[in-house]
């Protein structure tokens, strides 16, 4: 399934060896040797009580995750298991309205279904140092996901998408699963890879990657008494049906595309 059909979205797209950026403001070293603990498994990263202070306006405006094809911002495992038909299809795309969204638009050629896993690493610290100043409160995360009916075969297979939060330490904040699957149900490889069939939240079809009118915009809210100073991991699997049938690739089969935004983290 091609959706790259503008030639300034395929140029936005181009897929690099080392994905994500640095921050402008934080320990981009410090993160960076955080971030390969946490790819493992999320690691408990130290963190200090330190008094809180007011913040000023300025130092509270929203953080912008990371784009995707920005060095040291993202660790993408593409495909994190199983094999794919191709990897092209699965890259950032970046349109005038939507702005920039990492796509799944490939098949899984495996016999069991393929995932994608996409992490990045933000950190909070009670001043200016880090990503996310504790000092300005509550903060709500937001991303945006999206999806495109696929356009060959006729057989539409739905893939799923898991969004995590962890704490420093290591603990969920927040999980929300979505998928195409009109009926809500979501097959989802875990943590522990095994496959989980969960309810998921329907992702509606938009006519194009440009397409704002559709999709679902989630929104976590981070209570105070949830933040503590540490790394924060954002951890993204993308779970793609198989089209290998009696161990034969059917291409009558074909996966929906679905996508999400970096996050973005506002004070409340």
């Amino acid at each position: 399934m091609t959706i790259f059909d503008n030639p300034s979205n395929a140029h936005a797209a181009k897929e690099t060896a080392a994905n994500g950026r640095a921050h402008t403001r934080g320990a981009i070293s410090r993160r960076n040797l955080t971030r390969g603990m946490l790819w493992a498994a999320p690691a408990v990263v130290a963190s200090t009580a330190v008094p809180a202070f007011a913040a000023s306006g300025d130092d509270c405006k929203p953080v912008k995750g990371p784009d995707f094809n920005q060095v040291g911002g993202w660790m993408i495992a593409n495909p994190a298991s199983g094999a794919l038909q191709s990897r092209a299809g699965n890259r950032p795309v970046t349109a005038p309205e939507t702005g920039q969204a990492w796509w799944s638009t490939e098949n899984a050629v495996s016999p069991n279904p393929a995932t994608i896993r996409l992490m990045s690493v933000y950190e909070a610290t009670r001043g200016t140092d880090g990503d996310l100043n504790l000092n300005c409160g509550e903060f709500v995360m937001t991303f945006n996901v999206s999806a495109l009916e696929a356009t060959r075969g006729t057989t539409h297979l739905h893939p799923s998408m898991d969004i995590y939060l962890f704490s420093p330490q290591g603990e969920i904040i927040s999980r929300q699963v979505f998928t195409t699957d009109p009926s809500g149900k979501a097959t989802v490889m875990t943590r522990n890879n095994t496959l989980q069939t969960v309810t998921g939240q329907v992702v509606p079809f938009a006519s194009s990657v440009n397409d704002p009118a559709t999709g679902i915009s989630a929104r976590v809210p981070l209570r105070g008494e949830q933040l503590e100073e540490g790394m924060y991991q954002f951890d993204v699997v993308i779970t793609i049906p198989t089209i290998r049938v009696n161990g034969k690739l059917d291409t009558n089969r074909q996966v929906n595309a679905i996508a999400f935004t970096p996050p973005t983290f506002s004070v409340a």
